[in-house]
């Protein structure tokens, strides 16, 4: 469901936008008053692969998943990221297309932009493309280390990070869905997801609350591999 204006106007005088927040007031007003405001709803594809990019779109509170195609037409997620990050970094490499779907993992509200003003902010404001260019770089460091957390973590510990890093970035895993979007993201199945969730219930590290799933942190840090702590250490 939607969020009422109400709660819109109050996320957006929140602006927790961690990208555009090293910014002078001016340059991000700019940006600001180019976008509009919108809201994603937990497994919204925002980005299909082998597309260009329309938009820009900068997270407020969502966290948005890149999502890779395997060979059995499965996608397994590859990065997460949320009001640190940005999608539409092909438009500004004038890139004719990009290999991954992007996937809301947990709903709230992004600004929007038009390619071509986006591409008008980025090359008129050095400081915003040393901004992109160091989230593009934490980016590629967190795709290389949960490919070798895949190969070499179990299920249980993945989804553990998994979890954390979707607080880490103010998102709620929403009960309803939580599971087969889980199970995409960690290229698992709904049994075993839901086998590895009632673990962690087991443990305490999570709880059900109506209609979140609700985290203990210093349990679940327990949980999880070493991976979560290296990816929270180089994270922008």
């Amino acid at each position: 469901m939607r969020p009422d204006a109400a709660a819109e106007q109050s996320v957006v005088e929140r602006d927790a936008t961690g990208l555009l927040a090293e910014l002078a007031v001016h340059e991000r007003n700019a940006i600001h008053r180019a976008s509009q405001v919108q809201f994603c709803a937990a497994g919204d594809i925002l980005l299909r692969a082998n597309s260009p990019s329309r938009f820009a779109v900068f997270p407020i509170n969502a966290v948005l998943s890149v999502m890779r195609q395997v060979r059995d037409e499965r996608a397994i997620a590859v990065g997460l990221f949320g009001n640190e990050g940005m999608l539409g970094i092909d438009i500004v490499l004038e890139t004719k297309s990009q290999p991954d779907d992007v996937m809301v993992q947990s709903a709230g509200f992004v600004y929007s932009m038009v390619a071509e003003d986006w591409r008008h902010q980025f090359d008129g404001n050095g400081r915003l493309q040393r901004s992109i260019l160091a989230f593009t770089h934490s980016l590629l460091g967190q795709v290389a280390q949960n490919g070798v957390c895949s190969r070499h973590h179990t299920l249980g510990q993945r989804l553990a990070k998994w979890l954390l890093m979707i607080d880490d970035r103010s998102g709620a895993i929403e009960v309803g869905k939580s599971k087969p979007l889980l199970a995409g993201a960690l290229a698992s199945d709904q049994p075993g997801i839901e086998r590895a969730l009632s673990e962690l219930v087991s443990r305490s590290a999570i709880a059900n609350r109506k209609d979140r799933i609700v985290i203990q942190r210093d349990l679940l840090e327990t949980s999880a591999c070493e991976c979560y702590e290296a990816l929270r250490t180089n994270r922008v």
